[in-house]
């Protein structure tokens, strides 16, 4: 492209030259030519041309640089800080009826009467892990370790060991816990009613003063066919009527009743029968559910 560029330039000089020495035209009317200034301008010419073809080929050569696309950077995750466990506090549920004692020993008097369902916080254990200390009604008390009585949940086993006392309070050598076992005998007529017998075996230390029996119509659907209590519910044989004796000893066998006329015959009844330790149903009580037919 140089070569070029000078080839046209010098046939460009050499052509005014020729002008300037026309025959058809004289000195005084055009005027001397300046051969310096032909080559001076011609030089101008071929620089601004040089210029230009290397800005062109400068161009050229230049890369087009494409924008290069902007990274975000990576911010790192935050470590979560793992939440300590929380223990619940340590409970006791009734499972089946069972009592509260004074002390971790049954040899200890009885203080209360633990119902199905109770949930009770638990407050300490014996050396030996078979009581558990437990608050009922504000007090403390102790509950034999059985899983058919009760169940424990909570970190239990944290708990400190606790001196239960051990001085018996109410008999002087060991009791066994309280309970008795119920049957049904067979139905009675006493005058214009019906009653419904059955054999109550007392096998604890308990003396039982009074007694409530509860029955319901499973099979007509009736809740409360009849409720029968009082304080001379303990009959002295199976064939006797009411009244009955006024107390059942340890270790003995008596019989209470419930009223069970106008059930249909064949129908499915539930009993329930609950002794008490004193009279008018209070004191320490248990009771015992069971499920015979109508006659």
């Amino acid at each position: 492209m140089l070569m070029k560029a000078q080839h046209v330039l010098i046939c460009f000089a050499f052509v005014l030259i020729l002008s300037a020495c026309s025959p058809g035209t004289s000195q005084e009317d055009q005027g001397e030519v300046d051969a310096d200034a032909v080559f001076t301008a011609a030089a101008e010419t071929l620089s601004a041309q040089l210029a230009g073809t290397q800005t062109a080929q400068a161009a050229e050569a230049s890369p087009t640089l494409s924008p290069v696309p902007a990274t975000e950077t990576p911010v790192p995750a935050t470590a979560t800080e793992a939440l300590p466990t929380i223990e619940p506090d340590p409970e006791l549920t009734v499972i089946e009826e069972t009592v509260c004692r004074n002390g971790a020993s049954t040899a200890i008097a009885i203080v209360a009467t633990l119902e199905v369902g109770e949930i009770l916080s638990v407050t300490g254990r014996s050396q030996d892990g078979k009581w558990w200390q437990v608050v009922k009604d504000g007090e403390e008390c102790w509950v034999f370790w059985n899983e058919d009585a009760i169940t424990l949940e909570g970190n239990v086993f944290s708990l400190a060991f606790v001196n239960a006392p051990t001085v018996p309070t109410k008999t002087a050598g060991p009791t066994p816990e309280p309970n008795f076992w119920l049957s049904f005998v067979n139905v009675n007529k006493c005058g214009n009613a019906v009653y419904a017998v059955f054999a109550v075996q007392n096998k604890g230390n308990e003396t039982y003063e009074s007694a409530r029996v509860n029955i319901h119509d499973q099979t007509a659907g009736i809740d409360n066919l009849s409720s029968t209590d009082g304080n001379l519910m303990f009959l002295p044989s199976q064939g006797a009527c009411p009244k009955g004796n006024e107390s059942l000893g340890p270790l003995s066998t008596g019989y209470v009743y419930g009223k069970i006329t106008g059930a249909t015959s064949g129908n499915t009844l539930f009993a329930t029968v609950r002794l008490c330790t004193e009279n008018g149903l209070a004191g320490f009580c248990l009771k015992r559910n069971i499920t015979f037919t109508a006659p």
